[in-house]
């Protein structure tokens, strides 16, 4: 940057007097400075390489007790210019601050030679130096239209001569804007405050930066531009960075020296939008500790394909910083993503956090990483962490955290670290911790990792990673744990092993996935106070704990079998849940155990989950556990149910084999369930509900009256019916009509029954449907014969409740054919009896349906022949007569079977036998209403038969005309 001309100076000399001093050139207060009160220039298209004020000369002191303004504006041509220039060891001292003004308007850079239109707003070098007062905040504003320019709100040079020769800048508040909302935005570059080549700048209150342009943009920008080891620092109490490049990339702050060095002691923020490359804070190499305070950084790139750009909160290489609280939050459509980016170099290379960290990054590049760290480099967190990673491209590859070549990375406090990526299927890669090549990870307490691809949870590569090594934290782990070795350096053959070490200590601690251990590298996992372990296929650990109340679930890998390969098993009071049943394809019949070194002493339970074939399973002898020591005990704790129409009562063995003990099914039960109980009680609800509603004349018709022509009549008969398996509360409708046809009474009816059932362990439904036609026959000598046919359909559900639920519905049809015979005689006083004789056939078509668990179930023809052989004793009075009766009946078939076939291939058949003999007792009457109604009904039930009426309940009603 070239030194400007001495200008004339321009509204007279205010040493003397401290005058206010107001000017529309430049203000150049010559050797020996000034003193004024307040400064005021207002200067309209400035020539080439002009300023507003310049000092110069080492005893050049220009003070201002009052507010400092400088208001430059261009309109048409436009030049490189500075609007305050401390320059040659002057000292500027501002007691009230300075308001800095650059409207550059025009668009016609005539710097020439190729050059930029620049503007400096306070340009400082050669161990100038600038007091801008604390007591009112400074403003730098900065706009530019043309498209070749750059702007630097500060910019401080000290001198090539290395240290001992900087530049200062000090004060309080400071705020600089550069193109901040210009809606025409052409600049090219904009920075901050740039420092170079020893410069300082310490600023008590608040320095707040926005910057605009589109090629590129810097908050803060330093560096030494001859390699001299000058020392470059900037301080504040608070700082703030807004930076966004249009069509190009961004920066908050660049430290390219190797003592440079940022100061904030409050907060720091800083939100930087790029095009390209997006960066919070980049430092390369610096010597010297930067500290930020509570700091929050927000970097986003707008570009939307993958052509190699970066996006990094913290960009480090050789450089320690620490900082109270840290947030970033980093995003792109195509960019790569680093929340941190740490590189040690120098035995320099640090980040120090002694509060939170917290790290989202959301991209839709190749990479995301919410921290990496690599040669040598160390992190240290206190207080909690969080990383959420995300990243919607097919073929991403996602890090939580990736250490590598020696790197040391420790979180004293929980963390916790998510990944995700689009819903469906995906094959995006995605890593938890990754610790590769002598890096060692520690976390301190808890440590959870959600894996949204249940991709890798933990894996050690020649690294080590530990987890909640004191215990008493949750821990949950979502993907795989993995140790492998890898080389010390690409080429050397030197191999260096892995290691994982976790911790799953309380109930709510838990891994999902599976885990790989490579020859010589450890795996080391300790499950104890009710932590689990689901597996999601083969497995090996090198080191596996088992403790009381723990679980190891091997059925989380959608029923395949699957093998859990331990070097060293300590387990006492331990859960192993497994699969067993069917073989499959390489000829295992269930999960196993093996344990190929030492087992501790300890009983443990198996807990057998299965979907079918465990009776093939307890046939081949299934080896659960194989290479147990002798004190190593196991034994199953529970029946199994598959699903189907069993439940397997089982015991292991052990048998010995080569100096270690295989525990296998050693024997085994089974037993139905209950939904198979209920289902087959189904069958004998139908039949019984069918057969009850065959009646008696007497209870369908009442007492009939010789004479009568014709008739209508209706009933309504109900009860309880109960057996081993069920009761059925039911309710019957009956209407009916019929007429004189010679010596027979022949009619027909409609009737329909309702039943509620409760069984065993459910409930259901049945109703019928059903119409009949008969024909009576009244006999001169008191004797009736009466014969029904009965066509219907019966509908049935059942719902099975409790572990072994099911529901299935049916439905088929009926016949009978009934014939009664009944002879009265009178015994004088209205007294008579009615011995009777009746035989009814029926039969129940055969009928299937298919559970909700898809069990087919399947009911044969069912044939009935009962005979009937009752008495009735009654008195009759003037208008109607009550009676008692009494029955005995006897089922002469009523055999049917029944067959299932479960989902699983379990069958069930059994062949069902209604044959039964019963009693029948009850007590009854009738009521002529008048001339042509008549009222009647009775009560009864039933005695010693399977299936009991507990009551029985009639009421009709007859017209005749």
């Amino acid at each position: 940057m070239q030194v400007p001309r001495t200008l004339a100076h321009s509204g007279g000399d205010n040493s003397v007097w401290a005058a206010d001093y107001t000017g529309t050139d430049t203000l150049n207060t010559g050797t020996y400075g000034a003193d004024y009160g307040k400064i005021t220039i207002t200067m309209d298209d400035p020539g080439k390489n002009c300023a507003g004020i310049y000092t110069y000369g080492r005893y050049n002191t220009t003070t201002a007790t009052e507010r400092v303004t400088v208001t430059m504006s261009d309109t048409g041509d436009t030049y490189g210019y500075n609007g305050i220039f401390v320059d040659g060891v002057s000292t500027l001292d501002a007691q009230k601050g300075i308001e800095l003004t650059i409207n550059g308007l025009g668009t016609n850079n005539q710097s020439g030679n190729d050059n930029q239109a620049w503007r400096n707003g306070l340009r400082v070098e050669t161990q100038g130096k600038v007091d801008l007062g604390t007591d009112t905040g400074s403003v730098i504003t900065i706009n530019s239209n043309a498209a070749e320019s750059y702007a630097n709100g500060v910019y401080s040079y000290g001198s090539d001569a290395g240290a001992g020769y900087e530049t200062s800048i000090k004060g309080g508040d400071l705020t600089i804007n550069i193109n901040k909302d210009n809606a025409v935005q052409q600049m090219d570059y904009a920075a901050g405050v740039t420092l170079y080549s020893g410069s300082k700048m310490e600023m008590t209150g608040a320095l707040n930066i926005h910057a605009e342009a589109v090629n590129g943009v810097d908050g803060i920008r330093a560096g030494n531009l001859n390699d001299d080891g000058c020392i470059n620092s900037l301080q504040a109490k608070t700082l703030d960075i807004y930076g966004k490049a249009t069509d190009g990339s961004a920066t908050g702050i660049y430290l390219m020296g190797d003592k440079d060095s940022v100061t904030v002691s409050d907060n720091t923020k800083i939100e930087v939008t790029g095009e390209y490359d997006a960066f919070g804070i980049v430092i390369e190499g610096s010597g010297v500790k930067s500290s930020f305070g509570s700091t929050v950084i927000d970097v986003t790139s707008k570009i939307q394909t993958t052509d190699y750009n970066d996006v990094d909160g913290l960009k480090l290489w050789g450089a320690d910083t620490e900082y109270s609280d840290l947030t970033i939050t980093a995003r792109s459509n195509g960019a790569d993503i680093n929340g941190i980016s740490l590189v040690g170099h120098n035995d320099r290379g640090q980040v120090a956090v002694s509060g939170d960290l917290q790290i989202t990054a959301n991209g839709n590049g190749t990479y995301v990483k919410g921290i990496e760290v690599t040669a040598l480099g160390k992190l240290d967190v206190a207080g909690k962490t969080n990383i959420d990673v995300s990243n919607e491209n097919d073929g991403a590859i996602m890090y939580g955290v990736y250490a590598q070549t020696g790197s040391e990375l420790a979180f004293t406090d929980d963390a916790q670290i998510t990944m995700t990526t689009h819903e469906g299927d995906s094959n995006a890669k995605m890593y938890g911790v990754y610790s590769r090549t002598k890096a060692d990870v520690t976390f301190a307490k808890g440590l959870t990792v959600k894996n949204g691809n249940l991709g890798a949870a933990v894996i050690a590569e020649g690294g080590k990673v530990e987890v909640n090594k004191d215990g008493g934290n949750d821990v949950k782990l979502e993907g795989t744990i993995e140790a492998r070795a890898i080389e010390d350096s690409p080429g050397s053959g030197n191999l260096v092993n892995g290691t994982v070490k976790v911790n799953f200590d309380t109930a709510q601690s838990y891994l999902v996935g599976n885990s790989y251990t490579a020859t010589d590298s450890t795996t080391d996992l300790k499950f104890t106070n009710g932590a689990y372990w689901d597996l999601k296929g083969n497995s090996s650990v090198s080191d596996l704990t088992v403790g009381k109340g723990s679980v190891i679930n091997m059925t989380a890998d959608s029923s395949r079998y699957s093998n859990l390969q331990v070097d060293n098993l300590t387990a006492t009071d331990g859960t192993f849940v497994m699969n067993a049943g069917s073989v499959d394809g390489g000829g295992s019949y269930s999960d196993k155990l093996v344990i190929d070194k030492t087992s501790a002493a300890g009983t443990n339970t198996i807990k057998l989950i299965s979907t079918g074939g465990m009776e093939a399973a307890a046939r081949n002898q299934a080896v659960l556990v194989k290479g147990a020591a002798a004190d190593t005990k196991f034994a199953v704790s529970d029946s199994v149910y598959a699903n189907g129409l069993y439940e397997f009562d089982l015991t292991l063995a052990d048998k010995e084999n080569n100096g270690k003990y295989d525990w296998f099914i050693g024997s085994l039960q089974k037993n139905t369930v209950d939904s198979v109980n209920t289902m087959v009680s189904a069958n004998q609800v139908a039949y019984t509900a069918w057969i009850d509603g065959n009646g008696t004349l007497r209870q369908r018709l009442g007492e009939l009256q010789s004479g009568a022509d014709n008739g209508v009549w209706a009933r309504m008969f109900g009860g309880k019916l109960g057996g081993d398996e069920f009761t059925n509360k039911y309710k019957t409708y009956q209407l009916g009509y019929d007429a004189q046809a010679g010596d027979w009474r022949v009619g027909a009816a409609y009737e329909y029954s309702d039943g509620s059932l409760n069984y065993t362990s459910g409930s259901g439904e049945n109703k019928i449907g059903a119409v009949s036609l008969y024909g009576t026959l009244q006999g001169k000598d008191n004797s009736i014969l009466d014969i029904v046919v009965k066509r219907g359909r019966i509908y049935g559900d059942v719902d099975v409740y409790g572990k072994y639920s099911d529901q299935g519905d049916y439905s088929t049809d009926a016949t009978s054919i009934g014939v009664e015979y009944s002879k009265r005689f009178d015994s004088g006083n209205n007294v008579y009896f009615e011995p009777q004789a009746q035989l009814t056939f029926g039969r129940i078509d055969g009928y299937d349906y298919i559970s909700n668990k898809g069990v087919k179930v399947a009911y044969d023809d069912l044939n009935s022949f009962i005979g009937r052989l009752g008495i009735v004793a009654g008195k009759a009075f003037s208008r109607g007569d009550v009676y008692v009766k009494a029955s005995l009946l006897h089922e002469f078939s009523g055999n049917s079977s029944v067959t299932m076939l479960a989902a699983n291939g379990e069958s069930y058949s059994a062949d069902k036998d209604y044959g039964d003999t019963w009693l029948e007792a009850g007590i009854g009457g009738n009521i002529t209403l008048g001339k042509n109604c008549e009222l009647y009904g009775d009560v009864e039930r039933s005695f010693g038969g399977d299936v009991t009426k507990n009551w029985g309940a009639n009421v009709g009603f007859r017209y005749s005309f």
